[in-house]
C-alpha cells in the first residue's frame, strides 16, 4: 500500500469515527432534552379530548439500567399506572419516540416536536401520531440555559 493510499484510508477512518461519535452524541442530547417531568397540557386520542381520563397529568421520562429510557404512564380511566420502555429513533432531522406499553392509548410511535413558549418561558414537546396528540411542558427545565439547545 502506498503512502497516498494509507493517508486516504486514515482520513476516511477519521471521518467515519467523527460521524459515529456525532450520531451517538445527538441521540444522547435528544434523550437529555426529553427526560424529566412532562406536565401534560393537552392530550387528544382519536380526535377526542382525553385530559379528563388521566388520573394525573404528568409523564415521567427517565434513565433506566438498559440503553433505553423508561416512561412512567399515569393511571387512566381504562388502564393502571405503568412503567414502559421507550426507544428513540432519528430519520433525517426528525426524531421519533416508540413507547412499548400495555396502555393502548400511549402504545405506539410518535414524532417528537420540540416547542418553546417564549411568553411563559417554558420548554416542552409534542408527541404526534395518527391516533394521539400530546402537548406538555417540563417543570424543571431552565428556559434560558437549556432553551439555547432546544
Amino acid at each position: 500500500m502506498t503512502l497516498i493510499q494509507k493517508r486516504k484510508l486514515f482520513v476516511c477512518f477519521i471521518i467515519l469515527t467523527f460521524l459515529v461519535l456525532f450520531s451517538c452524541n445527538k441521540g444522547k442530547q435528544v434523550f437529555e432534552k426529553i427526560s424529566g417531568t412532562l406536565v401534560i397540557e393537552e392530550i387528544e386520542y382519536k380526535g377526542k379530548r382525553y385530559n379528563d381520563s388521566l388520573m394525573l397529568n404528568v409523564l415521567f421520562i427517565e434513565k433506566s439500567k438498559t440503553d433505553h429510557p423508561l416512561i412512567i404512564i399515569p393511571e387512566t380511566t381504562e388502564y393502571e399506572k405503568e412503567t414502559a420502555l421507550c426507544y428513540l429513533a432519528r430519520d433525517n432531522n426528525d426524531f421519533f419516540l416508540r413507547i412499548d406499553s400495555k396502555n393502548k392509548i400511549f402504545n405506539g410511535v410518535y414524532k417528537v416536536v420540540f416547542i418553546k413558549d417564549f411568553e411563559r418561558k417554558l420548554l416542552g414537546i409534542e408527541l404526534v401520531s395518527n391516533d394521539l396528540f400530546l402537548s406538555g411542558f417540563y417543570s424543571h427545565k431552565d428556559f434560558l440555559i437549556e432553551g439555547l439547545r432546544w
